[in-house]
């Protein structure tokens, strides 16, 4: 996803602006009530804490079918699932876990 765009200098002339896309952070967004952050990519994992809608995450990983995001808080570190949030910005250097369980 292309945020914005800002203004840079194209060539070594110096004196061609052009407009260059500027990339957003990847992010998630609860998009329900209430979320569970599990302890692991999955609902038979404990909860670790419940948050409100609304709230924004930055993923710091991810697994292999992109069902589940880790994400990092008070809590420590847990996992929410893709199925109740939002996404916003550029996730292709979010890194997959493979074995998270």
């Amino acid at each position: 996803t292309v945020a914005n765009t800002t203004t840079a200098t194209a060539g070594t002339s110096g004196s061609t602006n052009v407009p260059v896309p500027v990339l957003e952070a990847a992010r998630i967004i609860v998009n329900t009530g209430f979320q569970n952050i599990r302890s692991g990519p999955g609902p038979q994992f404990g909860v670790l804490a419940t948050v409100p809608g609304g709230t924004v995450f930055f993923p710091v990983g991810v697994t292999s079918d992109a069902s589940w995001y880790l994400v990092r808080g008070d809590f420590g570190q847990g996992w929410i699932s893709s199925e109740f949030v939002l996404f916003r910005g550029t996730f292709s250097s979010i890194p997959i876990i493979h074995d998270a369980f």
